[in-house]
């Protein structure tokens, strides 16, 4: 399993409503791109639109474009929003104070889920693309061990037969023609071990036939198992899984499941 390189530059969210501020953090943070969101609405939108590698959070904020007053809670309450989809280390968020890390609003920013915090008023002893970059580097390291992880455990494939749909790790349900797909692939795996043989390549003319199907549309199919493994990887650990972590393929042999990395078990 192979660890997706984070991209260069990396994309950062920053929720403040200080237009000078918000300026002055676009030169410090150089060459990161930078998305600005001078609200809670707006910070909903943009982590809603797009993939963000950290967020720099002020806590005082106002709810929208008319609202003229900022309120301390809604930063917490973005917090908590971000913290209700992503763990810490999937993305990180820097809360943007200007008290001291011990102050009880930051202490609270912590259990709320922050990780960690950058005073406004130069107190703090680490300048900002200092934090920024040691939270980044941090997540790059957690990704790191979670692939090595993942790799060490392997994966495993679990079959509902009654209700028709596969599952694999908890993570990826399959459901239709690409059910039909795997359950083909695992019908010819059971052979092979009732007979105490290596489970064979299936080819392509022979697992189209069986599936009712033409050539393309058959490796159409596994191109989206593969693909729909590896988006829902990213998202959850941030890692891309070995394209053969579930279907091997050989070219001019075909495809079989996985006889090393994959752990199958039936539920009827």
């Amino acid at each position: 399993m192979k660890v997706s390189a984070l991209p260069e530059p990396k994309q950062l969210l920053v929720v403040e409503d200080d237009s000078a501020l918000r300026e002055l953090l676009r030169l410090e943070l150089r060459p990161h791109l930078l998305t600005m969101a001078p609200h809670q609405e707006a910070a909903y939108a943009e982590l809603e639109a797009r993939r963000f590698d950290l967020v720099l959070l002020d806590l005082r904020l106002p709810v929208s474009e008319r609202d003229l007053e900022p309120h301390s809670d809604v930063g917490f309450d973005i917090l908590q929003s971000i913290r209700q989809q992503y763990a810490r280390d999937r993305l990180p968020v820097i809360v943007m104070t200007a008290f001291e890390g011990t102050s009880e609003t930051t202490v609270r920013a912590f259990l709320y889920g922050a990780n960690d915090y950058w005073s406004k008023d130069g107190r703090h002893r680490r300048t900002l693309p200092e934090v920024v970059e040691g939270n980044l580097r941090q997540q790059a390291e957690l990704r790191e061990q979670t692939a090595s992880e993942i790799a060490k455990r392997g994966h495993r494939l679990r079959f509902h037969l009654t209700e028709c749909y596969a599952v694999l790790d908890d993570l990826v349900t399959f459901r239709g023609k690409l059910y039909d797909l795997l359950l083909a692939l695992q019908r010819s795996r059971e052979q092979a071990i009732g007979s105490f043989q290596i489970p064979p390549f299936v080819g392509l003319s022979a697992l189209a036939r069986t599936l009712h199907s033409l050539h393309d549309p058959v490796r159409k199919q596994v191109q989206r198992i593969r693909n729909d493994i590896t988006a829902v990887y990213v998202d959850a650990y941030g890692v891309e899984p070995d394209k053969n972590a579930v279907i091997e393929s050989v070219r001019g042999r075909g495809y079989r499941l996985n006889r090393t990395k994959l752990e199958v078990s039936i539920v009827k």
